[in-house]
């Protein structure tokens, strides 16, 4: 075979690939009135029960907030961008006093719209580096800084249905984070996540 069939042969291996590349980092979007998005949208929503479980120093750890608040873009591609404002957050685990300074944690998150059968998933991500959110422990022995690092995968509900409310559903399963050096999970319901337009849209 000739130099020039294996270049050629070389380049239209090259274009597949980057062909099926492209085609797999598209393969959802955020869409409103049916339609993919042109400019950003801004969206929020809110959720009541968000916890964190987790080991420190050994022992079992449970962070637990009552509520939040979510404010965020969804952008084309399939992609997200927002903060996430808990409130009402205590220890119950271990049970020795501990407060969270402030009883707030924000958390600023990117996000991409994932995988390859229903529900679709959304793939959280920290904005910048690796850090997810600080909290900050005082009154008890465990007081310090913490950083809470990785990732979380959540579920989109009836994402491809057209309506108004849609929800974000993280579970446990969906954890791929840490609290330290030490494994963590996650779960909470965000519900009411609309947009500014008030419009039907949905995540396909």
């Amino acid at each position: 075979m000739s130099k020039i069939k294996l270049v050629l042969l070389s380049a239209l291996a090259v274009f597949a690939v980057a062909g099926v590349a492209s085609a797999t980092a598209s393969a959802h979007e955020f869409k409103i009135e049916k339609k993919g998005i042109v400019a950003d949208e801004s969206i929020s929503g809110s959720s009541k029960t968000s916890v964190l479980e987790s080991k420190i120093s050994g022992k079992a750890f449970k962070l637990k907030c009552t509520s939040d608040t979510f404010t965020g873009t969804i952008k084309a591609g399939g992609k997200d961008t927002g903060t996430v404002t808990f409130k009402g957050c205590t220890v119950d685990e271990p049970a020795e006093g501990c407060l969270v300074e402030g009883g707030e944690i924000k958390a600023k998150v990117n996000s991409e719209l994932i995988g390859a059968a229903k529900p679709v998933k959304e793939l959280f991500t920290p904005e910048v580096g690796e850090t997810f959110a600080t909290f900050t422990l005082t009154t008890c022995a465990l007081k310090g800084k913490y950083e809470v690092k990785g990732s979380q995968e959540c579920d989109l509900p009836e994402g491809e249905t057209e309506k108004v409310e849609h929800s974000i559903d993280c579970k446990k399963a969906g954890s791929k984070l840490k609290l330290g050096k030490e494994a963590a999970s996650y779960e909470s319901l965000e519900e009411k996540v609309v947009t500014k337009s008030k419009l039907n849209w949905s995540a396909i």
